[in-house]
């Protein structure tokens, strides 16, 4: 099936297809999507706008649009130089004025550069509690025929793991003949506007995100944040596509023409003939074509994967695991007949470490700084001893530390994820590339921490002039977190162009895996092909060789409902239990959202309740019973679609707006929401 056609450029309304409000009306036609990005809440700056004028915009924006398919936001949801208290508060207040808001459809969450940048703990998992996602930042959603992938810039703001693209192959091997659309923060090097940064504006790996993309033509375009402008441009056949700002900075003039000084952000639509895309102004409540900015509308004709009866489905990722290991899945979408697919493969290179032939150590310069860095480690030592080059890591004499992936900041762990995961009672080794000769006393010892920052000092065996091994001790359990090897250089300058990190037990092809839950197999890697799971599992275990590394694809199908700020565990009746996340419990709505519209009674939120059991209806006169187990406040609900509603059992309807009811509950701990029977007016 053809993907890709002709981009066309349209000055005009009636050849985009998106002529007037007609926009926002939910149709069989068509998917529709509305992105905001960089709300920067809790940013200080006379250019970031107030929050009552981001409410504005967003009550514009869903007005507007309140009929789309999918809302997406691509990043930078608070900003980044902020801790404790003040760091919570931006993080509640993006959820209450835009994601909460948004609630009239399912939310796919991109995270920036400043959640993932800073921050104390594991900004990562943060991350993934503030966007209620479900495994990893990376994960794909597919609605309508169309897939949607989110591809943040992990381990470092400026790049994609080599962990996230091994996992971005493998899902979109398995979706070849989906349309795709990609969803970044950063931009593609070559596409929309850097600055003339040499990295910070664009992925610094664009060439690897690009190699994979090569062999997908189905990807139909790249949709990021970061640059805070709107602008559309065309390369090879894709749109790359600027998402504008719902907050943060106003591009400069000399950036071009980029809608600066508006709030708003990127209207979509897909049907079977191509995607079309309109940058819209909630400060105007227009879209730019029609205040005189036509080259910030954009249609790409070509044959799509466009079906209205097609099931929504969510990927969850995890590129790399080791073997007898085990993960916990937070589920955040619900189904009916709750079924999916996994598929493992063994990943072939065993490789720990990002960037280990150092293909990135850069000089980072923007418009306000110059930065040496090599992505995925750092060092410290004597001042001027070492410098990251394009072609070699520079040494001279001293002691140094070379942190993977990168130093520790204070007291706490600034890495994200379990990135070097390392087994207890195995071995490893370095294997070294070092540039020369190699002194005979080079010499060094590894120390370990975990995710609480705690630390182990292993000796490490030097067995030739670029090998170090190791042994991780049985009892130290897995370890997280950041890996530091010291060393003493005596005959500098010494230059390392590589270094890998990775099992020392050699392998004769790839071992079987297993993918086991609760004693069920549920997946070998023998067999490539997808096998059933029953998605109500909460953890997954990886069974075979502890030395042999796999990627893993956990798919979710048949979705129905999306649960945020809670996650949700089912049981062997018809309920699902909710529990509110650590960061929302008690400060935030649970927010629930049918998938693709649903016409009946259901509870859109709940308040002030951080524990409870929920029947969440699949048919229109289903009725709803909620079993409220833990709260910390008055409990009250906001039921959608009030006309479907005959009686409320245990608690008070206080409100209506709308097609909406608040009930509030007083002495009863279960509220029944009875649905009018099918006979009844």
């Amino acid at each position: 099936m053809k993907r890709r056609g002709v981009l066309k450029l349209i000055p005009g309304l009636a050849a985009t297809g998106l002529v007037g409000p007609g926009c926002q009306a939910p149709g069989k036609d068509k998917l529709s999507f509305f992105i905001v990005s960089d709300a920067h809440m809790g940013w200080s700056n006379p250019t970031q706008p107030s929050i009552d004028e981001q409410t504005a915009a967003i009550s514009v924006i869903k007005k507007r649009f309140s009929g789309v398919d999918l809302w997406i936001d691509t990043g930078d949801a608070h900003h980044g130089n902020l801790q404790g208290a003040e760091r919570q508060a931006a993080r509640l207040t993006w959820l209450d004025t835009i994601a909460n808001a948004l609630d009239s459809a399912p939310l796919l969450y991109v995270p920036g550069n400043h959640e993932l940048g800073r921050g104390q703990g594991d900004p990562e998992m943060a991350a993934c509690q503030l966007g209620s996602l479900s495994h990893r930042p990376y994960y794909s959603f597919t609605l309508k025929g169309i897939h949607f992938v989110s591809l943040p810039q992990l381990l470092d703001t400026i790049y994609i793991t080599r962990e996230t693209l091994d996992w971005l192959a493998l899902d979109l091997a398995l979706h070849q003949h989906q349309s795709v659309i990609v969803l970044s923060h950063n931009a593609i090097t070559g596409t929309t506007y850097d600055d003339g940064a040499t990295a910070y504006r664009r992925t610094i790996n664009s060439d690897e995100v690009l190699d994979v993309l090569a062999t997908h033509p189905q990807v139909l375009a790249w949709m990021h944040g970061h640059n805070h402008g709107y602008e559309i441009v065309r390369r090879d056949g894709r749109l790359y596509v600027s998402n504008g700002r719902i907050g943060g900075f106003t591009p400069t003039p000399d950036w071009g023409s980029l809608g600066q000084g508006h709030l708003g952000g990127v209207y979509g639509q897909i049907d079977q003939s191509g995607l079309s895309l309109r940058c819209f102004s909630a400060t105007e409540d227009r879209f730019m074509d029609e205040i005189g900015l036509g080259h910030l509308s954009a249609s790409l004709r070509s044959t799509t994967s466009f079906d209205v009866a097609g099931p929504a489905a969510v990927g969850l990722g995890h590129g790399r695991q080791w073997g007898g290991t085990s993960t916990v899945i937070a589920h955040h979408f619900i189904s009916d007949q709750p079924r999916g697919k996994a598929v493992v493969d063994n990943l072939n290179h065993g490789v720990v470490n990002e960037n280990p032939s150092l293909n990135y150590p850069k000089v980072l310069a923007d418009a306000k700084k110059i930065e040496k860095k090599v992505i995925g480690l750092g060092v410290k030592g004597p001042k001027k001893a070492w410098s990251a080059t394009e072609q070699a890591l520079q040494f001279g004499n001293g002691e140094f530390e070379v942190y993977f992936p990168h130093t520790l900041r204070g007291h706490g762990l600034t890495v994200r994820g379990p990135y070097y995961t390392l087994l207890p009672g195995q071995r490893y080794q370095f294997d070294c590339h070092w540039t020369g000769s190699v002194p005979a006393d080079l010499s060094g010892q590894i120390h370990l921490f975990d995710a609480n920052g705690e630390q182990a000092l292993l000796a490490m065996q030097r067995t030739s002039a670029g090998r170090f091994e190791f042994e991780v001790p049985s009892e130290r359990g897995v370890t997280f977190g950041v890996i530091r090897l010291d060393l003493v250089v005596t005959e500098g300058p010494l230059g390392l162009e590589g270094i890998k990190l990775h099992p020392s037990k050699s392998t004769n092809g790839p071992e079987l895996a297993r993918l086991r839950s609760h004693r069920a197999l549920v997946a070998e890697s023998s067999d490539r092909s997808p096998r059933q799971f029953e998605t109500t599992l909460t953890e997954l275990k990886l069974e075979g060789a502890t030395h042999q590394l796999h990627r893993w694809h956990l798919q979710q199908d048949d979705l129905k409902w999306q649960i945020r700020n809670a996650v949700a565990t089912s049981g062997d009746d018809p309920s699902v239990t909710l529990q509110a996340t650590e960061l929302c419990a008690g400060q935030t709505d649970i927010i629930c959202v049918p998938i693709s519209g649903h016409s009946g009674v259901y509870v859109k939120r709940l308040r002030n309740v951080t524990r409870c059991a929920l029947n969440l209806p699949y048919h229109l006169r289903d009725s709803v019973t909620v079993v409220v187990e833990h709260a910390v406040g008055p409990v009250s609900l906001v039921i959608a679609n009030a006309d479907q509603v005959e009686r409320i059992e245990g608690g008070e309807v206080t409100e209506l707006a709308g097609n909406d009811m608040v009930v509030r509950q007083h002495s009863a701990s279960t509220i029944s929401i009875v649905a009018k029977s099918q006979g009844s007016a």
